[in-house]
């Protein structure tokens, strides 16, 4: 094909187009999740995925925010072990505990801008994790959030009583 001597050739990035224009990865919001299991709520600690890390050290300090949907925000400290992994560390079980976080659930990081995360907690069945509009969260604030779902008080939540 004759294109006027030059070879015109769209730039794009792991081969993806969108109209013409190649992604911008530094741009993307990039996602890692972690199905939860007993020992790592018992550790608590999680290590965020090799992956990830390979890609996005940079963009990940020594500490980071974990986001949640009502705008509540928990800084969580990050340590490297000597095999190269960072792991969620100091304030990881205060959150896990404050968002009733338990075996067999899936929580999922989206990384924000740098050192800060939005976090969704799914249970197993793949439903989101909803909260009574009167949830004292770990600082002792009363949150005002919109009740989605009726909560048995009587039904065990495996996470103590709203």
């Amino acid at each position: 094909m004759k294109d006027g001597g030059q070879n015109k050739k769209a730039k794009a990035t792991f081969g993806i187009t969108r109209r013409g224009n190649a992604f911008d990865v530094e741009k993307m919001k990039p996602h890692f999740f972690r199905v939860m299991f007993d020992s790592m709520l018992k550790d608590a600690t999680i290590y965020i995925p090799t992956e990830f890390v390979k890609n996005y050290r940079s963009r990940l300090g020594s500490s980071v925010k974990l986001k949640v949907a009502n705008g509540d925000t928990w800084e969580v400290e990050l340590a490297a072990d000597d095999d190269g992994l960072i792991w969620f560390v100091k304030g990881w079980e205060d959150f896990t505990k404050h968002h009733c976080v338990k075996q067999g659930d899936i929580v999922v990081f989206r990384l924000e801008q740098d050192s800060l995360f939005h976090v969704m907690v799914f249970e197993p069945t793949g439903n989101e994790k909803k909260y009574s509009s009167e949830h004292v969260n770990y600082h002792g604030r009363l949150l005002n959030v919109k009740v989605e779902e009726e909560i048995d008080v009587g039904k065990d939540t495996g996470c103590g009583t709203f």
